[in-house]
């Protein structure tokens, strides 16, 4: 027997074994892509809800399993209350705080577009609950078109800034505005129970 044909022989079998040690495992591609946008199908409170209690807390129901950093993420009580704290039980999202609701206040919580379900698709659009702990809302409204060219006329988020920020505040910085919508198919947008 050659030493050196067998020497060669093992190198090369060496090197295919490695080769198969390497390999990943993943799975076979195939199936449907998700194109399905999430949805929320349920709050507690309901929107437009009055006489919530200061412990109360606030849930999403979801139509499908979300992926729980963004939802977090994209979640804004105004006006803000300190230490919040997110829990999950399936597909349902809990907050609560470290403070009561204030009394006769009115609340608007918004999910920002940006949430996304366990596969990665967004919500898209904004979705927002408002709700008082008072006997009725905040009376006050805004209504409008949006009449960009630029702009899609579906789901583009609308933010209502303080007038202190000035006429164009930076929305990349750390202002936060006072409430969020989105325009609709027709690009209407509505905002109720302000201030």
């Amino acid at each position: 027997m050659n030493p050196a044909g067998t020497a060669v022989g093992a190198a090369a079998l060496v090197a295919i074994l490695g080769t198969w040690g390497c390999a990943r495992s993943v799975f076979p591609p195939g199936g449907p892509i998700d194109a399905t946008k999430p949805q929320v199908i349920a709050t507690s409170p309901a929107d437009s809800s009055v006489r919530v209690p200061p412990n109360a807390v606030v849930e999403f129901l979801f139509s499908e399993a979300m992926d729980h950093g963004s939802v977090r993420d994209a979640t804004r009580i105004r006006p803000s209350l300190d230490r919040p704290q997110y829990r999950w039980s399936g597909r349902r999202f809990r907050m609560s705080w470290g403070e009561p609701l204030r009394p006769n206040t009115t609340y608007h919580v918004v999910l920002r577009g940006s949430a996304r379900d366990a596969h990665g698709m967004p919500l898209g659009a904004p979705f927002g609950i408002h709700f008082s702990t008072g006997d009725s809302l905040a009376p006050g409204r805004i209504t409008g078109v949006l009449r960009a060219v630029t702009l899609a006329r579906s789901g583009t988020p609308i933010l209502v800034f303080p007038a202190t920020y000035g006429d164009r505040p930076d929305t990349a910085s750390e202002f936060e505005p006072l409430y969020e919508a989105a325009t609709d198919t027709a690009g209407i947008y509505a905002i109720t129970g302000v201030a």
